[in-house]
């Protein structure tokens, strides 16, 4: 969650007198891994990253680096919270990870982010973070990838996961049997955006021209 958010993440596991033990994070992105330093220090929990995601976090010129047309007065004001040390680092390839006392499975699932990952747990649930948009998330006007060839490579690998329920980081919960349809349609809405924004390109345009006309057909207020 977004570090403004950290009450609404804490205050639930006080009211159900639970301890956090650990923070597995799909991925450095604001509102996904800013609060790991403040459980971190609160409660001595390790967190566990993958090493193209944890070297996003080392200092704020590293953040400079992925929030690159932002100044660093914008990044420390934006993003310092991710500043962090992570106390582990997830191998790099797909398979079984002991953290925190529990076993999981790992399915590199990049695209949305260098190094991000969908997890399975003990329990047969996969969440899937940022790798798959729920169905409550697919009139995105331009769902954010870093590079969405790898995301489609991402998603259809999803297609093998062996998991009774898929938990989306953005809303929504689908079972197995709903997971082929709802890949399909995060496919679909991928070429169609892109489809959108190609046929947007009617002469030589360079790219603040493309943008100027993408804000203006999506009605995106940047």
């Amino acid at each position: 969650g977004l570090g403004q958010e950290q009450e609404d993440l804490e205050n639930p596991l006080l009211e159900h007198q639970l301890t956090p033990a650990g923070i597995l994070c799909s991925h450095a992105h604001v509102d996904h891994g800013g609060n790991n330093r403040y459980f971190q220090e609160k409660y001595h929990i390790p967190v566990a990253l993958t090493s193209r995601e944890a070297g996003m976090c080392a200092s704020l010129l590293s953040l400079k680096c992925y929030f690159l047309l932002l100044s660093p007065d914008m990044v420390e004001q934006d993003a310092a919270g991710l500043v962090h040390t992570p106390d582990v680092l997830i191998p790099d390839g797909d398979g079984p990870f002991s953290f925190a006392g529990a076993e999981f499975q790992i399915l590199q699932t990049p695209g949305h982010s260098v190094g991000h990952i969908s997890t399975l747990t003990p329990d047969r649930v996969c969440y899937g973070g940022d790798a798959l948009l729920s169905r409550e998330q697919l009139d995105a006007k331009l769902p954010y990838c870093l590079s969405h060839q790898i995301a489609i490579e991402s998603r259809e690998k999803m297609r093998e996961v062996d998991a009774d329920f898929f938990v989306m980081a953005h809303q929504g919960v689908c079972r197995r049997e709903e997971l082929q349809q709802l890949i399909d349609d995060n496919q679909a809405l991928a070429q169609q955006r892109a489809g959108e924004i190609l046929a947007l390109i009617s002469e030589p345009m360079n790219i603040s021209q493309i943008t100027r006309a993408v804000c203006g057909y999506f009605k995106l207020l940047t």
